[in-house]
């Protein structure tokens, strides 16, 4: 019994320890970050006839160092910059074009300085740009970092006002066009109110998908803000777009080729991506991976996105286990709001009641129109509107001013409990407010009101 203890043979035994010793030093391989700090080897020197110690910096000038071991970085140093670096003779000096690149950064930096309008130096520097792209020049990732912010901003500005980039950029300085500009956001798609619909149609997104892309062909790895950045830009496409969904994919393999750790941010705009494409199981992986693999913690806007995209993708007990089984997040209105929507889809609907009085009173949060919403609803799916009254005049009581689906839902739930006298007040305030009363709502106020009079 001893030799096959728990049914595992000492074979089995050999080889798993063996599968667990591999492993473990692959994940300290894969685990290894590079870093700037000098390299030290030793080597044998013909002239002193013996060995001396060698101390050097591995990175080449203008990237991140990449060692040239290290497959996964650099292919062993036999492509694009590396090539050229390790090419050269007297690798310690600067050739003239590590000087250019050198002139060509700082100017970069200058302009990023330059007392500015965001869309004017944004266009300025997507000018600035073109000239790195055509000579292959390299940029520190501090740089491509703030680049990356300034585009962000500008897009995030654009989308508020509803203007294209082409547009806005041209408007920035007079009027004035830019061929390169007008190739890279090419006539987007007019966009309704529901936001926009391709993920060409989001301003400066090409301008950010390019440099981002021309950072990782000069061996650049990204910063956890340059992918938040790119993966927030990403998440305002507001319809399916399975190249926005690729991309998103293909930050978090960059993210694990690199090293990187993202941001809760980048996970939570990753999830409204996922949810946008039907494919939250995606979103669930990478989450458990963060948080069990990479020992990120939940915060209140990411688990939120989270809940609403379960919930709207019909992932309705996923939901309700991720619930149960999160603490120590603080809780806010929208998470709030976000855990009552998951309670009113589950088959207790009444749990809504219970979970408000736990949350409310302790934390002394102030509900909205839309918590209150989410209870009247629980009362119509369970058909029990006992709560209505106590729902009034809690709402009275925080002076919380509800929205029209709020209105009409209390004003449904007095007239299921037969309170005609405050149905009758509401229904004359949102007479005088100008809220539209549903026809069904509209008719059995009237028929309650004319029996009343009769009465």
């Amino acid at each position: 019994m001893g030799l096959y203890d728990r049914g595992v043979a000492p074979d089995a035994k050999d080889f798993i320890a063996e599968a667990e010793a591999d492993y473990a030093e692959s994940m300290r391989y894969a685990n290894h970050v590079p870093s700037a700090l000098p390299e030290s080897f030793r080597r044998y020197d013909p002239q002193l006839g013996q060995e001396v110690e060698v101390t050097r910096i591995t990175a080449p000038v203008g990237e991140t160092v990449v060692t040239a071991d290290k497959v996964r970085f650099a292919l062993r140093g036999t492509t694009g910059e590396l090539a050229l670096q390790a090419s050269r003779r007297d690798r310690h000096l600067l050739d003239e074009r590590a000087q250019l690149n050198l002139r060509q950064e700082r100017q970069l930096g200058e302009l990023l300085r330059a007392p500015l309008g965001a869309l004017p130096k944004a266009r300025q520097v997507t000018l600035f740009l073109e000239a790195l792209y055509r000579d292959g020049l390299s940029l520190q990732p501090r740089t491509v970092e703030t680049v990356m912010l300034l585009l962000s901003r500008v897009s995030m500005q654009l989308r508020l006002e509803g203007r294209t980039s082409a547009a806005a950029l041209s408007a920035a300085d007079g009027g004035g066009g830019n061929e390169a500009i007008a190739g890279a956001e090419a006539a987007p798609a007019p966009r309704d109110s529901a936001g926009w619909r391709r993920m060409e149609d989001v301003p400066l997104l090409t301008d950010m998908r390019r440099l981002y892309a021309h950072s990782k062909t000069c061996f650049v790895a990204p910063t956890p803000l340059t992918v938040e950045h790119l993966m927030i830009a990403l998440s305002s496409v507001t319809e399916a777009d399975t190249a926005a969904l690729q991309l998103a994919n293909r930050l978090f393999l960059d993210c694990d080729r690199y090293v990187v750790l993202p941001t809760r941010t980048t996970y939570t705009a990753f999830v409204a991506i996922c949810q946008r494409n039907d494919a939250m199981l995606t979103a669930v992986a990478r989450l458990q991976d963060a948080v069990r693999q990479l020992h990120i913690p939940l915060d209140a806007p990411l688990l939120t996105a989270l809940l609403k995209g379960l919930n709207e993708s019909g992932y309705t007990q996923e939901a309700l286990l991720v619930l149960g089984r999160t603490q120590y997040v603080p809780m806010t209105v929208p998470l709030f709001n976000a855990a009552l929507e998951t309670l009113l889809l589950s088959d207790d609907a009444l749990a809504c009641f219970s979970l408000f009085e736990a949350v409310v009173g302790p934390a002394e949060l102030r509900p909205d129109a839309e918590t209150y919403t989410l209870l009247l609803l629980a009362c119509e799916q369970s058909g029990q509107w006992g709560r209505t009254r106590e729902i009034l005049g809690d709402m009275q009581r925080r002076r919380v001013k509800g929205s029209a689906q709020t209105l009409n839902l209390l004003l449904k739930g007095l007239l299921k409990e037969r309170l005609t006298s405050y149905a009758a007040q509401l229904y004359g305030t949102m007479q005088r407010k100008k809220v539209p009363v549903w026809p069904e709502i509209d008719e059995a106020v009237r028929h309650h009101t004319k029996r009343l009079t009769r009465t």
